[in-house]
């Protein structure tokens, strides 16, 4: 099936899949995943697609979510960045908070992306096309 990049781009920027509150794509969007402005040159059309249907089996490196519970009962969960004395969490909302490591009770690395997959998105087949072509892109510097 054939995609439009045009459309791809209302998707990724839109509010069904609302991939922009996530990734980045050529500077525009949250600092919370990885950055697709490049993801063009690590995956072809068909991989791409896997990826975003399966967004659970490939989870980028540095990208594997973890949960955290800390001493006073309280429970977070996100990215480690940092890892030494304390480590650096980075949160869903792309706040990172820093906890020491003497406060952690429990440190579990999950299984499953914290992206949706297609279900969740709600994307039709058409969607996933297009999506996919605007990916695909060879996003246009900005000045």
């Amino acid at each position: 099936m054939s995609g439009d990049a045009n459309r791809g781009r209302a998707i990724f920027y839109g509010a069904t899949a609302a991939c922009a509150r996530c990734h980045l794509f050529n500077g525009e969007g949250r600092d919370v995943g990885p950055d697709l402005s490049s993801i063009r040159t690590k995956y072809q059309r068909l991989e791409l697609l896997d990826n975003i249907l399966n967004p659970s089996a490939n989870i980028a490196f540095g990208y594997e979510p973890w949960i955290v519970k800390v001493k006073s009962g309280d429970v977070y969960s996100g990215f480690i960045l940092a890892d030494g004395e304390s480590i650096v969490l980075k949160e869903s909302t792309g706040e990172q908070r820093t906890i020491a490591k003497d406060q952690i009770v429990l440190r579990k690395k999950q299984p499953m992306s914290i992206m949706p997959d297609n279900v969740a998105l709600g994307l039709s087949a058409q969607d996933l096309a297009d999506l996919t072509d605007f990916l695909l892109i060879t996003p246009v510097r900005k000045n």
